[in-house]
């Protein structure tokens, strides 16, 4: 199950935890807001289990977000997406029944998995009473609004016959996303989200632009290297997201903040960091959005010596009191609170 935000994979995943009643370990959410350890050991369960090779367990059902469009040589045997672009939606198509031609022969697929029906994927389409698309808020922010309500408009062709790839892929892409797309001159609103993300777009372009590293012909000295004035703490990993590195960590009766609830792996604090400090401080930190916690205090703030190095200078810390037990933390209008089975979550004060 591909959702939308993890505000939506943490819903859906505790709404099923609590319908569930076969083993737990079957039942997995899988996205980016969880300690980076955990994130990667759960991804290489997922590539050793569903591999070509794997062992193929009897049932697991994955919750996930957009974490799943990375390069994941995986295969289902099902699959339920929110609404997406329509390159999303072929890109997620490409893990469904993927290693068919390479099982030739093999029960290796569950006993209601037809081999003479073509793998289907079942998209989500968000409407309202009258039927027309309505995005759900959030969603907007991940993917442009416009590309979202043209692959809507095409859903219902899709479904009527069987999708061809890669005859009719380019064709597909095209429509939502090429210069021929019609789905924004449809209505007003459309033309205006349409205008909207090319003005976004053609921003970030001309920001690139003047950050772009020379080429080295027109490199004469080192100096024109650092003439440019984004920072890394600006640079963002994706349009119109800044990122900062959030800490989870637990605050002891006697202030000790620790990695761990028990206390027994305290966060050094120390003047020169080994290569397994900090290894260990960016394993159990996560990338959030900048503006989540912008209004930081001084109680969110890193040890001081962390201050010096450039890969720890902007990291936020997020203590757990252990003796309060209270997790939630307020930064300004964004409240956070880690919790260690569904991962960060977010809310925001009206």
């Amino acid at each position: 199950m591909v959702c939308a935000t993890v505000a939506d994979a943490q819903d859906t995943y505790a709404y099923l935890r609590r319908i569930w009643t076969g083993p737990g370990d079957d039942l997995v959410l899988l996205h980016a807001r969880v300690k980076g350890r955990r994130r990667q050991s759960a991804l290489e369960d997922l590539r050793r289990q569903w591999g070509p090779t794997g062992p193929r367990p009897a049932r697991r059902v994955v919750v996930t977000t957009s974490l799943l469009d990375v390069s994941l040589d995986v295969d289902v045997d099902l699959m339920v997406s929110d609404l997406a672009s329509v390159a999303r939606l072929l890109q997620r198509l490409g893990r469904l029944g993927r290693f068919t031609h390479l099982w030739t022969g093999q029960d290796r697929r569950p006993a209601w998995w037809n081999a003479g029906t073509s793998p289907t994927l079942t998209v989500l389409h968000p409407v309202n009473s009258s039927g027309a698309t309505v995005l759900p808020p959030g969603w907007d922010t991940v993917e442009p609004a416009v590309a979202l309500h043209e692959t809507a408009r095409l859903l219902p062709a899709l479904e009527k016959e069987p999708l061809v790839v890669p005859e009719h892929v380019q064709a597909l892409v095209e429509q939502v996303h090429g210069v021929t797309s019609g789905g924004a001159a449809q209505t007003t609103r459309l033309q205006q989200m349409a205008a909207a993300y090319q003005a976004r777009t053609t921003r970030q372009e001309q920001l690139s632009a003047i950050h772009l590293v020379p080429p080295a012909k027109r490199v004469s000295s080192l100096a024109d290297l650092h003439r440019q004035h984004l920072t890394t703490a600006q640079a963002a990993t994706r349009p119109g997201l800044l990122p900062r590195r959030l800490l989870p960590c637990h605050r002891s009766a006697d202030g000790t903040l620790t990695f761990d609830a028990a206390g027994q792996l305290p966060l050094p604090d120390q003047e020169h960091l080994s290569p397994r400090h900090l290894r260990g401080i960016l394993e159990h930190s996560l990338p959030v959005p900048a503006a989540w916690v912008a209004r930081a205090s001084a109680g969110h703030q890193p040890p001081a010596t962390w201050k010096q190095h450039p890969l720890l200078a902007d990291i936020v810390l997020l203590p757990t009191d252990s003796v309060a037990r209270e997790s939630e933390q307020r930064f300004g209008q964004h409240w956070l609170r880690m919790d260690e089975e569904l991962g960060l979550q977010h809310r925001k004060q009206q």
